[in-house]
């Protein structure tokens, strides 16, 4: 059944668009004719074609898109099936992998590619590529592309950092680390300061978002000196065991073990511990800034540079979501019609980012999209911009592009947990390793 959705004026919400009528180009690639693969957008006698999205963002992320979308192109309608982050896997692999044609697009993420493309699942859109170069940055094809070839759009890029809660911070006493690349702190002063906030009373010291997710660890990982996790010929081979895999174990085990960062909670718990005033120092991606400011902790917050390990490399995440055609979808070209305007539009990728506030790779709308950012939030996110600029230059560090990163993931996953709740580091990353072996060598 369709979801209901609020209809909203989204030039309102971006404060830079593009006129409709440059938008509507996007839907202009093909002549008449079905929706099957073959060209247009309707079924041949002019109705309209309804498109099904599966994504994981939450439907109010997509609404703002698919209004400008729709009202571009007037022969498509998108309906939302929107699950959990967790669940989503397992919706792909079993729908697609029955060649399930009810679903026409996918929210996809970069490192997944690869497994979704080896297996069939993804439309190949390489035709678009000189589109994609022209409009986006180029950083960000490298996420969508596996041999040689275009397996999904580009939406967002990424980065980590650190918020902070400004009274916790001067109840204990902690000044507030600084903006700047220059001012970024290292893993231990953050820990020792964490620390010393629930000494002063805060109820929770540091959290991740994502708990015991690779997204924000691997860079963690990186300034302890590890590797990706996955190395060798097509990313298949494990390396989780190393003593510098160890080393950042001992310090996820210690941070839970002494109540520096609380233990009993997950991913769809953290901002709400950080908003309502219960943890000092809360570890995440800048898509919440329109949602702090709207909280009971607007303007008590503020923003700082991930941090590194001393002696170590400074190291940032990067890539994001991007949107792939499932190729069983019987409606192929209309769903890539509505992909394009999408992101591959500035007013489409900026509708993407005004929700759920990633910065977008398209180029004409990165420079809006911080300006926005600015406008909600001005003091906390005053050095947002260049840093992002240093961290995607020089930090960032992706992950492994590997038709076995669904399987490293979820065993990954699993040793973060066992070593937050208290399991011996050396030893989870040694089973660990000797899981993954088993799994991957069947990929080989």
């Amino acid at each position: 059944m369709k979801s209901q959705r609020t209809t909203r004026t989204v030039g309102a919400l971006l404060g830079a668009s593009v006129a409709l009528g440059a938008l509507a180009a996007c839907g202009t690639q093909s002549g008449g004719g079905d929706a099957t693969g073959d060209g247009g957008t309707t079924d041949g006698s002019g109705d309209t074609v309804t498109l099904t999205l599966l994504q994981a963002s939450g439907a109010e992320t997509w609404e703002p898109v698919i209004d400008v979308c729709e009202a571009a192109l007037p022969t498509i309608r998108v309906e939302q099936q929107v699950v959990p982050f967790t669940e989503l896997i397992a919706q792909i692999q079993s729908r697609l992998g029955a060649q399930d044609s009810s679903i026409d697009l996918i929210a996809t993420d970069p490192p997944r590619i690869p497994s979704m493309a080896s297996k069939g699942w993804l439309a190949d859109v390489s035709d678009d590529l000189p589109a994609m170069e022209e409009a986006l940055l180029p950083a960000s094809l490298t996420s969508v592309t596996w041999e040689g070839k275009q397996y999904a759009y580009p939406i967002w890029t990424s980065d980590v950092f650190v918020f902070y809660n400004k009274e916790l911070l001067d109840a204990a006493g902690i000044a507030y680390p600084g903006p700047s690349d220059a001012d970024r702190m290292t893993w231990e002063e953050l820990t020792s300061d964490a620390a010393a906030a629930v000494a002063a009373g805060a109820a929770n010291g540091m959290q991740f978002e994502q708990v015991d997710r690779f997204y924000p660890l691997q860079p963690v990982i990186a300034s302890a000196g590890g590797g990706p996790g996955l190395t060798g010929d097509g990313n298949l081979e494990p390396e989780v065991d190393t003593p510098a895999w160890v080393e950042f174990g001992e310090w996820y085990r210690q941070i839970h073990a002494d109540g520096t960062a609380p233990k009993g909670i997950d991913a769809t718990q953290t901002r709400e511990l950080f908003t309502s005033g219960q943890l000092a120092y809360f570890i995440s991606i800048p898509a919440h800034i329109p949602d702090l400011q709207k909280s009971e902790l607007a303007d008590g917050w503020g923003m700082a540079p991930l941090p590194y390990f001393e002696g170590g490399d400074v190291s940032t995440p990067t890539d994001s979501w991007s949107v792939g055609v499932s190729a069983y979808s019987e409606k192929q070209e209309a769903a890539r019609e509505f992909a394009r305007c999408a992101t591959l539009t500035a007013e489409g990728a900026m509708a993407l980012s005004s929700v759920y506030a990633l910065p977008p790779v398209h180029q004409e709308a990165l420079p809006a999209y911080f300006e926005r950012i600015g406008e909600i939030a001005p003091d906390a996110t005053a050095g947002y911009e260049e840093l992002f600029a240093i961290d995607t230059a020089e930090h960032a560090v992706h992950r492994p592009a590997s038709i076995g990163y669904v399987e490293f993931e979820t065993i990954i996953s699993k040793a973060f947990a066992d070593m937050r709740n208290g399991g011996d580091p050396a030893s989870v990353l040694s089973s660990t390793q000797d899981s993954l072996e088993r799994q991957l060598s069947e990929l080989r």
